[in-house]
């Protein structure tokens, strides 16, 4: 009984309360006062009229008036197809997957370009070298002998794989004189990382700017262009055991 009689007090308080809320005296409005202008009514002369009929400027219904174009009616057809195949229910997933998946494929293989992983690059694009004793595959560059495998390589014309021994030519002379430490897994941003900043960093990084655009960019290189790249190649050579 006394739980019963606190909460009709309970109750019984927020109902003075909200009818007090409601019962405060609301401010009046203001008096809207009347608007005691006086409206002039004008008439455009029957001769202005006449006038402005005949002014180009204002017949508006003859402006833009003419045929589409071929050109546009093209365009106007492809995009109808394009909504009509739009509508359908497998294509709309499609393409939703296309533009997560898209993206990532672009970004891989962006990053195994930018590393130098020839090993992935090849098996990607099934590219075999045309001396197949030259794939990555091969373990211990200390087993070619580079002299004479460049000098059968431009006998034979293929430039191209004389470009990329060289570089290995390149690679091994480092080793050799204690510049890096030669290793299968490693990439050319490894060794760039390796040389530092030492007094030949920069001819490294020209001798692999050459050999990655040959090589990876798929160039065939002719004569006159070897010509070109082994000079940078003899140079960094003199560089390294001066």
């Amino acid at each position: 009984m006394h739980l019963t009689v606190k909460l009709i007090l309970r109750y019984s308080f927020f109902g003075l309360l909200l009818t007090g809320l409601f019962c405060f005296p609301v401010k009046a409005l203001p008096e809207l006062k009347k608007d005691s202008s006086k409206v002039e009514i004008r008439s455009i002369p029957v001769n202005n009229l006449v006038a402005y009929k005949a002014d180009k400027n204002f017949q508006y219904t003859l402006q833009g008036a003419g045929g589409t174009s071929v050109w546009d009616r093209f365009w106007h057809w492809f995009w109808f197809k394009v909504d009509e195949l739009m509508e359908r229910k497998g294509v709309r997933i499609g393409m939703k997957i296309l533009m997560y998946v898209l993206p990532v494929i672009i970004l891989a293989y962006a990053i195994l370009r930018f590393m130098g992983m020839e090993k992935v690059m090849l098996w990607l694009s099934g590219q075999k070298s045309t001396n197949p004793a030259f794939d990555f595959t091969e373990d211990n560059i200390y087993g070619i002998d580079f002299s004479q495998e460049i000098d059968d390589a431009v006998a034979q014309g293929r430039f191209r794989d004389a470009t990329r021994l060289n570089y290995l030519k390149a690679l091994r002379t480092l080793s050799d004189t204690g510049r890096i430490k030669w290793n299968i897994n490693k990439t050319n941003i490894d060794y760039a990382l390796e040389l530092g900043e030492s007094s030949f960093s920069h001819a490294f990084a020209d001798i692999t700017r050459i050999y990655e655009y040959a090589w990876y960019g798929e160039f065939q290189v002719t004569e006159q262009e070897y010509l070109q790249v082994i000079d940078h190649f003899n140079r960094f050579e003199k560089t390294v055991r001066a």
